[in-house]
């Protein structure tokens, strides 16, 4: 919630969802899904990652800040967390990143 809250400030960020997914060393490891303001531009990884860093511990910082298409909030302006993460097992919903 920490890393969210950072990310959302920056303006090239519409919504943000952090998520935990499986890593072959660590067990698990913390992705920031972004979803961009515009689409069409590159989102700015390396200044949201510095962002991250300035304002988190480093162990909350996520490990990979990845663009989004749709992170699928409910009625309620909910995430679903858990459809986010068998989104990101089947490699479906990242723009530009080749899931695992």
């Amino acid at each position: 919630a920490e890393a969210e809250q950072v990310l959302i400030d920056h303006p090239a960020v519409h919504d943000v969802a952090c998520i935990g997914v499986p890593h072959p060393e660590m067990g698990e490891e913390l992705v920031a899904l972004v979803q961009a303001t515009d689409p069409d531009l590159p989102l700015p990884v390396d200044e949201l990652t510095a962002l991250c860093r300035q304002h988190l511990a480093h162990y909350k910082c996520p490990r990979r800040i990845v663009p989004w298409s749709d992170l699928g909030r409910n009625a309620m302006g909910k995430v679903n967390k858990k459809s986010l993460r068998a989104g990101w097992t089947a490699g479906t919903g990242a723009k530009g990143d080749p899931n695992p």
